[in-house]
């Protein structure tokens, strides 16, 4: 059976968006932050003579942008993350995989000149999860993937319900022929108080074992293996978080942060031994906005683009 993967997860609210666009998302697990979710949606027999490898099982990364500008002048923020993520294998057989995991992210948001209520503080937030996958297989042609992920989004100064968040994807796959799948489902999520539900659509082109070509709107990603040893990625998806934070507003309530962007990137993953990768990206990211919502806060802006980094290691089957 597959190791099976969408990148339907391009198709998210800003609250889920990172974890879903991670490297260990796509080759799943599951990211973002790997390796080829077309891997995942193509048969067994396929998988094994590619030079695509199996997904990630254990990752963490750290990621860094350059200095975005307010659009109308005025001040700036600058960003960092830290990540990691586990998942599990509970269940292996030749029809069924059930995997259960944690993520778990930081992100510093830096703020300078920025008008208030933020003005030239910063905020410093966590994004926890635990995702429980299970794949089946069908028949030859026919995959299926549901995934139920509880969370938690918070600066962590006064957790209550209104922190929580879940996120829940059903998707189907057909096999159409050994190099082209498709998939479709859909998509749920009720991130800090909002719910929303989209239709997760795409296909996987795999034109010979060293290449995967995925389309799954808005998420673009091309995947190159020269060797068995190295893989060349580029993509584009949407990217951000939100999460409900303490101690921004006037009022004094609780408000929800929110921030959004484009992502686009090239990126090197080299095995480092054995089953143990590293990798690095470097891209730009653009059409970004930060934002406050609730406790009768009106407060919203767009940022200049500006490049970033990430580097990481991931343990793969």
């Amino acid at each position: 059976m597959v190791a099976f993967v969408c990148a339907c997860f391009g198709l998210v609210s800003p609250g889920f968006a990172e974890e879903a666009y991670s490297r260990e998302a796509m080759v799943v697990d599951e990211a973002a932050p790997p390796t080829g979710f077309g891997a995942a949606l193509a048969g067994e027999e396929h998988i094994e003579e590619s030079f695509i490898p199996r997904f990630s099982v254990a990752g963490a990364y750290v990621s860094w942008s350059d200095e975005a500008g307010l659009s109308d002048g005025g001040g700036s923020v600058s960003k960092y993350r830290l990540g990691a993520d586990v998942a599990v294998p509970l269940i292996m057989n030749e029809r069924f995989k059930l995997t259960a995991g944690a993520i778990y992210r930081f992100d510093q948001f830096d703020f300078d000149g920025v008008p208030e209520p933020l003005g030239g503080g910063s905020l410093e937030l966590h994004r926890a999860e635990l995702p429980l996958n299970l794949w089946t297989d069908h028949s030859e042609k026919w995959k299926s993937w549901l995934r139920f992920q509880p969370g938690l989004a918070s600066d962590f100064e006064n957790v209550s319900g209104d922190d929580l968040t879940l996120t829940a994807l059903a998707l189907l796959a057909y096999k159409y022929s050994d190099t082209l799948t498709f998939a479709g489902g859909a998509y749920y999520s009720r991130d800090l108080g909002d719910s929303t539900v989209l239709p997760a659509l795409g296909f996987i082109w795999e034109p010979s074992p060293r290449w995967i070509v995925g389309i799954t709107a808005p998420r673009l990603e091309i995947i190159h293996a020269p060797t068995r040893d190295w893989l060349i990625t580029a993509n584009a998806f949407p990217s951000g978080g939100g999460w409900n934070v303490s101690g921004v507003s006037e009022s004094g309530e609780d408000v929800d942060f929110n921030y959004s962007a484009i992502r686009t990137s090239l990126g090197i993953d080299r095995r480092l031994t054995g089953r143990l990768w590293g990798f690095v990206d470097l891209g730009y990211e653009f059409a970004q906005e930060i934002e406050l919502d609730g406790a009768g806060e009106d407060f919203s802006e767009d940022l200049d683009g500006n490049f970033f980094f990430n580097a990481g290691v991931k343990l793969r089957f």
